[in-house]
């Protein structure tokens, strides 16, 4: 965490599992939390050699670190979840923060991958599906203003369209 965010990271999974914006309250004064909790799903979906499917949500994942709080002031941060399966052939997620952003910038690394997925590893799907919970008091017009931003490698931030009427939106990276 730092003066402006908490960010809580689950080893199940590797994800993110709480973002809270210390700064901010909800209308009735709770404290703003992006999402919290098991209606998080964020994960790497492939098919394994046996044509297994592979949901790295449900998989437990190493921490860089045994500690439990980390006190951002002074400079960045960065903690990896790694997820090993085998020799050199590891998934990894890079969660930097610096003091004073709001912004964590997150790093996916494939090692190894070739000889676990049938897929070809630059082809991985990444499920993401959040429960937003409701932080003003009229929620129809939060979830008109709610979206996700994103921003592929080298490219220009884009964006989810918040005023569609479909339940699911996808994008190819």
């Amino acid at each position: 965490e730092n003066d402006l965010i908490k960010l809580i990271i689950s080893t199940k999974g590797g994800r993110p599992y709480s973002v809270e914006l210390k700064k901010y309250k909800t209308f009735d004064s709770l404290p703003l939390r992006l999402f919290t909790g098991d209606s998080t799903i964020f994960g790497l979906n492939f098919f394994s050699q046996q044509n297994k499917v592979v949901s790295t949500n449900d998989l437990f994942f190493t921490p860089s670190t045994d500690e439990k709080t980390i006190k951002i002031w002074k400079q960045e941060r960065t903690i990896t979840m790694r997820l090993d399966a085998g020799e050199d052939k590891y998934i990894e997620y890079r969660y930097t923060l610096e003091p004073n952003s709001y912004m964590v910038d997150m790093n996916i690394k494939l090692a190894g991958m070739e000889g676990i997925s049938t897929r070809d590893p630059r082809t991985i799907d990444l499920r993401w599906e959040i429960y937003s919970p409701k932080q003003e008091k009229g929620k129809k017009n939060e979830n008109f203003y709610t979206t996700l931003y994103y921003k592929p490698y080298k490219e220009d931030v884009d964006y989810f369209n918040a005023r569609t009427n479909k339940e699911f939106q996808e994008e190819d990276i």
